[in-house]
């Protein structure tokens, strides 16, 4: 026995060797990921709906081969070259698999691709604005306008029918003066859409938002010693605009004052005499009735 080791070792090589041949060549199948790569698509079109990004391949193959497979990055080209708007039915063909003739595809699923081939198309369309946000304390937004006032849409035509405007988001600028202010406006079209160009000038018309509040008040009068003066009334009405915040401050309400200072050099009789009223800051006075007083004025 120790004297034929040698050939017992080379049959169990030779048998080994045998084993892995005839395991090796088996044949078997196995199904495979391959994807799709596009070429030739015309550039005014687009595949709308049935473009698989893979398919899948079954292989058969003997046994050592098919081991790898299925880590090979199939790909499977697909000439749109012929597509045309609408239906376009495009087949997969096995013999068209990059695979050695060592491989046989058996079955490729889907056998063919079904697409909804769409046209792309341009159309100038207006825009209108979309405000976002809300003004700042007593500021009210009177008005917008766009420039450009129209964009054009890009994309499917299918699409393109639907859209008969776009809308310009714009946020209110945080600013607390009357005036025009402009912001950047982002053009929002409908998804599958492009706009150009996709931003736009947006123009914000910002007024204060105000209200109307009407008090009495007595006119205070001053005149020189050697005058004495008397007034037909001393009390006038009038209207005032303030702030809608500080519509209700009383106390900013009663630092509205109304004062005459009689001259010193003005002539004994009777006068109609204009007088001051001090409005306190972010007050205005509207109207004032009556708009003058009244006086006598006699030497004591």
């Amino acid at each position: 026995m120790r004297a034929n080791w040698q050939f017992f070792l080379l049959a169990l090589l030779m048998a080994c060797t045998l084993w892995f041949m005839v395991s090796g060549r088996e044949e078997v199948e196995a199904w495979a990921k391959m994807r799709i790569e596009m070429k030739g698509m015309p550039p005014n079109l687009i595949v709308m709906q049935g473009l698989e990004p893979t398919v899948d391949v079954r292989v058969r193959a003997p046994k050592g081969l098919l081991r790898g497979i299925t880590d090979r990055q199939l790909a499977y080209s697909l000439d749109l070259s012929a597509l045309t708007p609408g239906v376009n039915i495009i087949p997969v063909q096995p013999e068209r698999v990059p695979l050695g003739s060592a491989y046989e595809v058996v079955e490729v699923r889907p056998s063919r691709l079904t697409l909804n081939v769409d046209s792309i198309e341009s159309r100038d369309v207006p825009v209108s604005v979309q405000v976002v946000g809300s003004p700042a304390t007593d500021m009210k937004v009177t008005g917008t306008t766009a420039a450009p006032g129209a964009v054009s849409v890009r994309g499917p035509s299918s699409l393109l029918l639907q859209v008969e405007g776009v809308e310009v988001v714009a946020t209110v600028p945080d600013v607390t003066e009357p005036g025009v202010v402009e912001v950047p406006g982002i053009v929002n079209v409908p998804e599958g859409l492009e706009a150009i160009p996709p931003r736009v000038q947006v123009a914000f018309v910002l007024s204060l938002k105000t209200v109307r509040r009407e008090v009495v008040r007595t006119v205070e009068i001053t005149a020189p010693e050697s005058l004495e003066v008397k007034a037909k009334t001393r009390r006038v009405t009038l209207q005032l605009e303030l702030p809608e915040s500080r519509s209700t401050d009383a106390e900013l309400l009663e630092s509205v004052q109304a004062a005459l200072e009689v001259p010193e050099n003005l002539e004994p009789g009777t006068h109609s005499l204009p007088y001051r009223v001090h409005l306190p800051e972010g007050v205005w006075m509207r109207s004032a009735t009556p708009s003058t007083l009244s006086v006598t004025i006699r030497e004591r």
